[in-house]
This record gives structure tokens, sequence and C-alpha cells, in this order.
């Protein structure tokens, strides 16, 4: 069991200050630290710096176009419409999110190269040629990237 000694709001943050409470039997007691608990869009980020454990949870409204060449996995859905032949990187990759990245060629039929992925039969997929629209998916377990992916969509 653990005692709340404070609560504060900031923004769009609560932080709840959290000490252990020793009349609970032995082997019960949390451990003194902090839990912040963020919302942002339709999502929730909680934060446990006793346990030092992180936890997400997005509804799946996050969406964001691909300016440059990052993917950034704070978003849960992005997108671009090549206009060159682009090398993908990832930014702000954590374990158990997930991703999806639309991404439409054009007449053009640009090339894709992705960063480091286990892809189905261990072969990183060739973007479709002409303006049609592929549909990537990643999840990232224990610091492995994987991909799957739908392609040929009009």
């Amino acid at each position: 069991m653990a005692n709340i000694k404070g609560v504060q709001t900031i923004g769009n943050v609560l932080l709840l200050s959290v000490d252990s409470d020793p009349s609970a039997s032995a082997g019960t007691t949390a451990p003194v630290g902090s839990l912040a608990i963020i919302t942002g869009g339709c999502g929730i980020w909680v934060k446990n710096s006793a346990l030092a454990t992180d936890w997400c949870q997005c509804c799946g409204s996050i969406q964001a176009a691909i300016s440059a060449s990052d993917i950034d996995w704070n978003i849960t859905y992005a997108y671009k419409t090549l206009a060159a032949n682009t090398t993908f990187t990832f930014s702000n990759a954590v374990d158990a999110r997930t991703i999806v990245v639309a991404i439409t060629n054009t007449a053009s039929n640009y090339t894709v190269t992705w960063p480091t992925v286990k892809w189905a039969n261990g072969v990183a997929p060739t973007q479709t040629i002409g303006a049609f629209t592929d549909i990537y998916t990643f999840v990232r377990i224990n610091g492995v990237v994987y991909g799957s992916y739908v392609q040929n969509l009009s």
C-alpha cells in the first residue's frame, strides 16, 4: 500500500508523489517515487519513476506528414508522398509501440530504403511504382523493429 504525499497539475501533466506505507505487510510496500500521467491528443502516457517503467496508450488519431525522411515513433499514423528517392530513419522508437506509415509514389517511380527492420522472409519490400500507396506497419519488441506491409493501393 502506498501513501500519496502530494498532487500537482502542470498543464497536461498530473504528478503524484508517492511514499511507501510502513504499516503494510512485508513485501507489499510501494517504493518512494512519483507517478506522472500525461495526456495529449487522445493518448495517455504514464511514467513511474520509482519502478522505472513507462506505459503509453494512443487511441490512434495522432497523424502527421513525414516532412523529410525521419519517421517519428511519437506519431501513430504517418504519411508521405514521395518527391525523390528516400532513405527513411526512425526516431523515438520504443518497445511495445506500433506505427503505421502510408507512402504514396508518383509517376516518377521513386525508391524507398528502410532502416534496420525484420521483414517477412528477410527481404525488404520494393515500393510500388506508379501513383499507388503502400502501407507499412512497424512494431518494436525487445529493441527489434518488425515490419509488415500492404501494397499497390489506389
